[in-house]
């Protein structure tokens, strides 16, 4: 039997590749899911398989990029970044043509081989300010820097040498 993480990237290839066959073949039919951004829970394959052509066609050039996974027990908890242009109507939001870079968390628990329920948690208010419809933070880094501190904190993380807050 494949590990949780395993089955994640394996989920995660699949939606960048567009592979609707196979993540029918990892999701169980009794799939359910809750994303922060949706006010119903998804129910079943074929829910979870709309919500992601709105989202390819939203960013037709999109691609989520695992940063980090962990196993615990049957779950995989998976940090990840999405990057595309935005050149379809999304949440309501018209296509903007400019190009997002959004973090979000995936905790996926996955049973017989396949994925049975999911929580996704992301930044939406990061996406608004990409999209040009909230105001800036002062002081925000890119999207490069988005990254790359986010790579730093999992090394930061994986070595056990959490930085102590400055007072």
């Amino acid at each position: 039997m494949e590990s949780p993480t395993t089955l994640a990237d394996r989920l995660f290839r699949a939606i960048n590749g567009g592979d609707e066959s196979l993540i029918r073949s990892l999701c169980a039919p009794t799939y359910r899911g809750f994303d922060a951004s949706r006010e119903a829970t998804q129910h079943g394959r074929i829910a979870l398989l709309g919500d992601l052509r709105r989202l390819t066609t939203a960013f037709p050039d999109g691609r989520i990029t695992p940063m980090h996974a962990m196993t615990e027990g049957s779950s995989a908890q998976v940090v990840w970044v999405l990057s595309g242009t935005h050149k379809g109507t999304f949440l309501g939001i018209p296509a903007t043509q400019r190009e997002v870079e959004v973090c979000g968390f995936s905790h996926l628990e996955f049973a017989g081989g396949t994925l049975h329920r999911a929580m996704h948690l992301w930044d939406m208010a990061g996406l608004l300010r990409r999209l040009r419809l909230l105001p800036d933070l002062p002081n925000r880094r890119s999207a490069t820097g988005l990254r790359h501190g986010m790579n730093n904190a999992f090394r930061t993380i994986n070595h056990g040498t959490i930085p102590q807050p400055t007072t």
